[in-house]
């Protein structure tokens, strides 16, 4: 898992447990476009495997990619209290079922907590706190076969996509790597690819801080206390997306979102309106005459120089074709 937020690069083993003392961390380097990037040595928090997301199925479950958003300013993305905040937002290992649905009997419409997210510190660039929150599977648009209940999957890619000269939200999507049950061929079961709803909410009692993993809880209302409102987090299906083993996600900051379709090319300068060469006329052209008229005649007859000598010549005498110009030929089909 890995994403790209300003210059800085956070990474990580997306089952957060590869190693006791170095595992279950996000980590940064710090300036990656520059010359000399730094390995950020700064360790604010741990991650806990217990969660579900990380062994709804095994212990090879985990979060497979992350992405980054940033707050312009307001508290309006993730509500937190944190005006400005920048985040990692990933989707962990989850069962299917619309609404969700977990493997210890739940029935579906129970909400599972797979999705992550976490809190970056906006000066030293490392990961300072996390949450996993509820959330459910809007399939109402989706197109293909039915996914059974207990099937589950992988979320191998994160994408943000931010246009900024808007004033647009960010759109954040995960597209699921398919089916760990079975592995089937068939397209119409092939989960596709989904969009985060904002705002989330993540209540101050839902941040997990510190290295020692034993007080983290999930965002549920099972393990928080019942004064917390715990929220519900919604991702929508908005398009079909290939099976695949591999993981990888993008991140793209739009200038501005392309056109439907091409535009010309611009003039060299600016125009005082626009201009159409290609207008039609007002009034239909005249029709065309029956006799097409040639500004050239040519005529190859050749003429005699002069009169024929009593005797041969050395040389043939040259003859040269005779052009008139400006004479007209008709033709008439």
């Amino acid at each position: 898992a890995a994403a790209i937020i300003g210059n800085t690069y956070f990474y990580a083993d997306g089952t957060m447990q590869t190693g006791p003392s170095t595992g279950r961390r996000i980590w940064s380097v710090l300036n990656v476009s520059d010359a000399t990037p730094v390995v950020s040595e700064v360790k604010r928090v741990r991650i806990s495997q217990n969660f579900q997301m990380f062994k709804a199925v095994s212990s090879s479950n985990g979060v497979f990619d992350f992405t980054g958003i940033q707050e312009r300013g307001e508290d309006n993305l993730v509500v937190d209290g944190e005006a400005g905040g920048i985040y990692l937002i990933g989707m962990g290992t989850r069962p299917w079922c619309a609404g969700g649905c977990d493997l210890t009997g739940n029935v579906c419409g129970t909400p599972f907590p797979a999705l992550f997210v976490g809190f970056v510190d906006p000066k030293l660039k490392v990961l300072l706190k996390y949450a996993a929150l509820q959330n459910v599977i809007d399939d109402s648009a989706r197109l293909g076969d039915a996914i059974p209940c207990e099937e589950y999957s992988d979320f191998g890619a994160a994408y943000t996509f931010d246009n900024v000269l808007t004033d647009d939200d960010p759109r954040v999507d995960f597209s699921a790597n398919t089916d760990k049950t079975d592995s089937p061929e068939d397209e119409g079961r092939w989960w596709g690819k989904f969009r985060l709803e904002f705002p989330i909410v993540v209540p101050e009692e839902c941040w997990n801080t510190g290295g020692s993993v034993s007080t983290h809880k999930e965002c549920t209302t099972s393990s928080q206390p019942a004064a917390v409102n715990v929220p519900n987090t919604t991702v929508a299906w908005v398009s079909p997306s290939d099976k695949t083993d591999f993981n990888d996600g993008s991140a793209c900051k739009f200038l501005a979102d392309p056109s439907a379709a091409p535009s010309l090319a611009p003039s060299t300068s600016p125009t005082a309106q626009p201009t159409a060469s290609w207008a039609p006329s007002p009034q239909p052209t005249e029709e065309p005459s029956a006799t097409t008229t040639s500004q050239f005649l040519y005529s190859f007859a050749p003429t005699a120089s002069g009169a024929p000598t009593g005797a041969p010549t050395g040389v043939p005498t040259t003859f040269a074709p005779t052009i008139f110009n400006a004479l007209s030929y008709s033709y008439s089909p």
